[in-house]
C-alpha cells in the first residue's frame, strides 16, 4: 500500500471545516421530521444557506442537489479523487434497480433516479442496450446485466436487489483495498448516514488489517461513529471512547456504533494513545 501523509489533505480538511456551517446535521434532521408544517421543515435547510432561492416544495431537490455539489468541491480538492467512488456506488446500485424494474413492467423512472451516482442516466441505458457501461464500475456493470436476465427468468424483483447490492458491497470492498495492511485507521467522511459509517468500516476493516474507526459529522454538531475489529473485542474502547468524549453507543465486541459530542481534534488525540 502507498502511504498516504496527512498534509496531503490540509486544504481539504479546511475546505471541509469551512463548510460546517452549512451541514444539515442529526438534529437539524429531527427537526425537520419533528416540524409542524413543509414551510417549518424547509426554514431548517434555508437556515443552513442550502436552496434559499428554491421554493419549500423543492427542498428535498435543494438537499439533493447541495449532496451533489459537496461531492464535486470534494472530489475536486482531494489528492485522489477516486476515493470518493466508495460513496457512491450505491447510488449506481439504486439507479440500476430503479431502470431494470421500471423497463420490466413499462413504467417511467421519472423523479425516481439520483443524480449521485458515479455515471449518469443515459449512460445507465446504453449500458442496458449494449453492454457498453462507460465509467461505471465493472463489477457493477456486469451485475447489472445479470439481474435483468435473472428478472425475466424468475419475475422476482427482489432478485434484483440482491445481484446488484451483492455487486455494491464487492466493489466498495475492493476499493477499500488502498488500506490494505495500514493497520489501525481512524476516517472523517462527511456526509454519511449510520448505515453508510457501518458499510465504510466493514469494508476498510477487512483491509487494514486492524481496527478501523470511522466517523461522520462535525465539530458544532457531534459526530456518528462506527468500529469494527473482525475478531477482536472493542468493548473496553468504546466504553473509555464514550467517557471520554461524552458519546453514547455500542453492539457485538468487534462491531459497535453510536455518537460523540466532542470536536475532530479530540477524538483524533482519543486514538493516538490507543
Amino acid at each position: 500500500m502507498k502511504k498516504t501523509k496527512d498534509t496531503q489533505y490540509l486544504y481539504l480538511s479546511a475546505n471541509i471545516r469551512a463548510q460546517e456551517n452549512r451541514m444539515v446535521g442529526t438534529q437539524a434532521l429531527h427537526k425537520m421530521i419533528s416540524a409542524a408544517t413543509p414551510e417549518e421543515a424547509y426554514k431548517t435547510v434555508t437556515d443552513a444557506g442550502i436552496g434559499v432561492d428554491v421554493n419549500y416544495q423543492d427542498f428535498e431537490s435543494a438537499l439533493t442537489q447541495e449532496l451533489v455539489s459537496t461531492y464535486e468541491r470534494l472530489e475536486k480538492a482531494a489528492p485522489d479523487p477516486e476515493m470518493f467512488k466508495i460513496f457512491r456506488y450505491k447510488y449506481d446500485g439504486h439507479n440500476l434497480k430503479t431502470i431494470i424494474k421500471a423497463q420490466s413492467c413499462g413504467n417511467s423512472t421519472e423523479g425516481l433516479l439520483s443524480p449521485l451516482g458515479t455515471v449518469d442516466e443515459k449512460t445507465l441505458l446504453q449500458g442496458l442496450r449494449d453492454g457498453d457501461f462507460g465509467e461505471l464500475e465493472p463489477r457493477i456493470a456486469q451485475a447489472a446485466l445479470q439481474a435483468r436476465e435473472t428478472l425475466a427468468k424468475t419475475n422476482d424483483p427482489q432478485m434484483v436487489d440482491i445481484i446488484i447490492d451483492r455487486a455494491v458491497l464487492e466493489s466498495m470492498s475492493a476499493l477499500a483495498g488502498q488500506y490494505r495492511g495500514a493497520g489501525d485507521v481512524v476516517l472523517f467522511e462527511p456526509g454519511l448516514t449510520p448505515d453508510g459509517l457501518r458499510r465504510l468500516t466493514g469494508a476498510v476493516q477487512g483491509a487494514c488489517g486492524g481496527r478501523c474507526a470511522c466517523f461522520s459529522g462535525g465539530d458544532g454538531q457531534g459526530y456518528q461513529y462506527a468500529v469494527g475489529l473482525p475478531g477482536g473485542d472493542l468493548r473496553e474502547l468504546v466504553k473509555q471512547l464514550n467517557q471520554a468524549l461524552r458519546g453514547r453507543g455500542g453492539g457485538k465486541p468487534g462491531f459497535v456504533q453510536g455518537s460523540v459530542q466532542a470536536t475532530r481534534a479530540e477524538i483524533q488525540a482519543f486514538f493516538q494513545t490507543r
